[in-house]
C-alpha cells in the first residue's frame, strides 16, 4: 500500500498541472477544471489495482478529455433550459405572449410543488432571483457541483413534465 501511495503521489505531482491546464482550456472555468481533474485522479486511485496503463500521460489526457466532454454536455443541457427561461423574461412581451408567459410560470410553479423544498428553492434562486451557482452553493453550504447537479435534475424533470403538459 505505501508503494501504491508513493507511486500515485509521484504521478499526481508530475501530471496534475499539465492535465489541469488541458481541462481549463477545454472548459474555460478554473473550478470546474479542478473538479474534473480531481475526479480523474480519484478514479485512477480507486481503480489502481485493475488498470494496466502503458502510457500514463496519454491515459490521463484522454480521461480528462472525456470527463470534460461529459461536463460540457451537462452544461449545454442546463444552459439550454436556462437560456429558455432567461430569454422568455427578456423578451419584449406582447399581450398574448404575456398571457402565455404567465401560464408557463404557473405551470412551472405547479410542477415544482411536489419536488423537495431545497430543489424548489435552488431553482427559484437561480431563475427568479438570477443568482449564480456559486452563490446558491454558499447559501446552502454545498459544492457548486452539487448545486449544478441538483439544478440539472430539476430542469430535466420540469422539461419532461412540460412536454407532457403540451409545451414544446
Amino acid at each position: 500500500m505505501p508503494e501504491d501511495y508513493d507511486a500515485f503521489r509521484l504521478i499526481y505531482e508530475t501530471y496534475w498541472k499539465k492535465v489541469y491546464n488541458y481541462a481549463q482550456k477545454i472548459l474555460e472555468e478554473n473550478l470546474l477544471a479542478e473538479d474534473v481533474v480531481q475526479q480523474v485522479f480519484v478514479s485512477l486511485w480507486e481503480r489502481r489495482e485493475f488498470l494496466q496503463i502503458e502510457n500514463i500521460e496519454g491515459y490521463l489526457i484522454k480521461a480528462v478529455k472525456f470527463a470534460c466532454i461529459t461536463e460540457l454536455k451537462k452544461r449545454y443541457r442546463c444552459c439550454a433550459a436556462q437560456d429558455c427561461v432567461i430569454n422568455c423574461k427578456k423578451t419584449d412581451l406582447q399581450t398574448d405572449d404575456h398571457v402565455l408567459y404567465k401560464d408557463l410560470e404557473k405551470t412551472i410553479d405547479k410542477l415544482l410543488c411536489p419536488m423537495a423544498h431545497k430543489c424548489q428553492k435552488m431553482f427559484r434562486m437561480r431563475f427568479e432571483q438570477g443568482m449564480d451557482n456559486r452563490s446558491i452553493a454558499l447559501h446552502f453550504d454545498l459544492s457548486e457541483k452539487t448545486v449544478r447537479n441538483k439544478l440539472s435534475r430539476t430542469i430535466g424533470i420540469i422539461r419532461e413534465k412540460l412536454k407532457i403538459e403540451g409545451y414544446k
